[in-house]
């Protein structure tokens, strides 16, 4: 303590204690005292207002006041200087309870001399002094909590909560004030994801082994409303000065977007992983089923029409064309299948595949479909696989029967419910069916491939829906509970481009003249192609790689017999592709006309043709009509 004054207010009616209070401090020896000395409580207050006080003596028998009402009114001043009570020997018992409730300490008169009062107020001094500077620690301690994105508990050494920050209350769903001496238990439930099971007391494991533990990776916190988010947390225990484990503290965070990003990133490794196998085995199976499908159209097109041989023959088509579908899922999974966008409005598309989807079943379906509806940009084949498979999954959800409704309606991304669309303008596309609903434990899963909750599934619907659904730059949304149905939405961005008109194709052969070149290193696509374009009208030669097809078409070139269309496999294994092939065919004839053709929908070069010199593309397997309007239209073309 410093020689600095100390400004003490006496709050004392009676004159002769006042005198001696006053005689006692001028003893004080190098302490220097200010006195000020009031006989009534109302005025003492007025005074301690006004500020600039650093000790109260307090009697507590006044004209206005009595007993320990006299120090309480005090107190409630708040910022109080410290209390010191002067009480009689009889008023020692009430003294004992303002200690109690707040005063420094209390002297009794009569008992008292310089020395015990001086030391009496140094100390009030000093203990007041060290309370502030601890609520000042406290509300640092507060402050620093508050700001920490983690929520924090503190346990004491019985498992009972002492302290809990503002991020620990909303993920608890607990106040601290509800909270504080509760079980830590109690108010910290958490859970294993896969089971539902609580998990290992991290409490009693801290204090057991002294050490920093850590929450499994599948934990999850069920707060007080119920609610479940997943968390990771870390608790530690607290030690006193002795290395006594006194408590532990719990740190621990909200990472339920975290799992469902790196669920994301999950699926999409898994996507990768297929896309592998996908590629080379699409490619392989669609070169298959083109020398199947051209062989079925040849023979059907050399039949009497009326003969019992044709039903079969359509049969085995159909079941190529099936199997054509199944190929296109798998390539979807690869580095992205083909895509051929075009803006389309989506109405008619969505009504066509539905009717098709829901034909001979006992689900029927109700569209409703704003008039106003944006375009978007898509490939329909790929979009009519997103309406099919999510048709079909409501139709297999009500083996009894039902109806499905699908809703079509401009929405505003970026607000309130759709704040996790990016763009502002989409279509939503909502397909809503009276199920028998998926499991909560269940949704997390249902876009991973081959994961199905039906004994008859594949598994690979909705994984194919999402993977179609993310290349054309959406988003999908699934809402299920057991009983109540399932709703999907599929969000996909709005286009600006106004949609052409249809197009309208016959449907029939369309014949025409002209020399074809085919280079395929496939001889059974070689010879079932052939077969086709002869009948179809055109002479046709044929080249098993990219050198043999260049000096052909020199050779005819220069005996003036140009061929008047090429056909090209994309990918000649160990020779020169119909890319590099038809690079070198423009260097000698820049006007030439060639149609790329693949079982590869994974190149770039099938998607964007045209920037490597093709007029037009067929990927593999197609059927005669398609091959005959597609060599039509290219050398119709001027």
């Amino acid at each position: 303590m410093n020689n600095a004054n100390i400004r003490i207010l006496l709050v004392e009616d009676n004159p002769g204690d006042a005198r001696l209070i006053r005689e006692m401090l001028k003893e004080a020896g190098r302490f220097s005292f200010e006195l000020e000395c009031l006989g009534r409580l109302d005025e003492s207050i007025g005074r301690l207002e006004r500020g600039n006080i650093d000790v109260v003596l307090l009697d507590l028998s006044l004209p206005d006041s009595h007993g320990l009402d006299t120090f309480l009114r005090l107190k409630q001043l708040g910022r109080e200087p410290p209390i010191l009570l002067l009480t009689g020997l009889s008023d020692e018992k009430l003294a004992v309870e303002a200690v109690r409730c707040g005063a420094q300490d209390y002297l009794v008169k009569g008992q008292i001399d310089a020395n015990l009062l001086v030391r009496a107020i140094l100390y009030a001094l000093e203990r007041k002094r060290y309370e502030r500077a601890v609520a000042a620690e406290k509300k640092r301690l507060e402050i620093t909590l508050a700001s920490i994105g983690d929520g924090v508990i503190a346990v004491d050494a019985d498992g009972k909560i002492n302290l809990m920050n503002g991020v620990a209350e909303e993920l608890t769903g607990w106040k601290f004030s509800e909270a504080s001496g509760k079980p830590f238990t109690e108010v910290f439930k958490i859970v294993n994801s896969s089971d539902n099971k609580p998990q290992e007391n991290l409490f009693e494991k801290a204090v057991k082994t002294g050490d920093v533990t850590f929450l499994p990776l599948d934990s999850i916190l069920i707060s007080q409303n119920g609610s479940e988010l997943f968390i990771e947390d870390s608790v530690a225990p607290l030690r006193d000065m002795d290395n006594k484990i006194i408590g532990v503290v719990v740190v621990f965070r909200d990472v339920t977007e975290k799992r469902k990003i790196e669920a994301e990133a999950m699926k999409v490794q898994k996507l990768e992983a297929l896309s592998v196998m996908a590629g080379g085995l699409a490619h392989d199976f669609n070169n298959i089923m083109t020398a199947i499908l051209n062989n079925i159209a040849y023979v059907k097109c050399n039949l009497d029409p009326n003969l019992p041989v044709n039903e079969v023959l359509t049969e085995a088509e159909q079941a190529v064309i099936k199997a054509k579908s199944l190929t296109n899922q798998l390539v979807t999974f690869s580095k992205g299948g083909i895509l051929t966008k075009r803006s389309v409005y989506l109405t008619d598309i969505v009504k066509e595949q539905v009717k098709f989807a829901l034909r001979g079943s006992r689900v029927s379906y109700k569209i409703f479909a704003k008039n106003d509806l944006h375009p978007v940009e898509v490939d329909t084949g790929q979009f009519n696989q997103i309406i099919d498979n999510l048709v079909i999954n409501s139709l297999q959800a009500m083996p009894s029967g039902g109806t499905i409704e699908i809703r079509l309606e401009n929405i505003e991304g970026g607000k309130g419910k759709f704040s996790f669309l990016r763009n502002d303008r989409y279509v939503g596309i909502t397909v809503h069916d009276e199920g028998v609903g998926i499991p909560e434990k269940h949704l997390t899963k249902i876009f991973d491939p081959y994961f199905s909750t039906k004994s008859t599934g594949s598994g690979l619907g909705l994984a194919v829906t999402y993977s179609i659904i993310k290349r054309h730059h959406g988003e999908i949304r699934v809402e299920s509970k057991p009983g109540t149905g399932t709703t999907v939405s599929v969000y996909l961005p709005a286009s600006q481009v106004i949609p052409d008109k249809e197009r309208k194709y016959s449907g029939e052969i369309v014949t025409g003249k002209g020399r074809i070149l085919v280079m395929d290193d496939e001889e059974i696509v070689l010879r079932s192609l052939g077969h086709l374009i002869k009948y179809i009208g055109y002479d046709v030669e044929f080249s098993r790689n990219g050198t043999e097809a260049l000096d052909l078409y020199k050779k005819n070139k220069d005996a003036g017999t140009p061929f008047t269309l090429l056909i090209m496999d994309l990918t000649i294994p160990g020779g020169m592709g119909g890319k590099d092939t038809l690079r070198e065919i423009i260097k000698i004839d820049p006007k030439v006309k060639a149609i790329v053709s693949s079982g590869y929908c994974d190149d770039p070069v099938m998607a964007n043709y045209r920037e490597y010199g093709f007029k037009g593309m067929l990927p593999k397997p197609y059927n005669v009509i398609d091959l005959s309007e597609v060599i039509n239209r290219i050398i119709s073309e001027s």
